[in-house]
């Protein structure tokens, strides 16, 4: 099954590995992402923008999702 969407789809994680399965799975799915290392870097690309779908990891160096 593909999922089509225009959705601004994000996903926020300090851990490559964790992304990684992340984007394996939703890729899969069709889903379009966008993806941010670390929570600085996850601000910086929502920037000025909104998302409507933002999975983010809750424990992260320096700031918490």
């Amino acid at each position: 099954m593909r999922l089509r969407s225009a959705l601004v789809n994000a996903l926020v994680d300090d851990e490559p590995l964790i992304l990684s399965a992340y984007q394996r799975t939703l890729r899969g799915l069709g889903v379009e992402l966008e993806v941010a290392e670390g929570p600085l870097q996850g601000l910086k690309l929502l920037e000025g923008r909104a998302a409507d779908v933002v999975i983010a990891d809750y424990r992260m160096p320096g700031m918490n999702g």
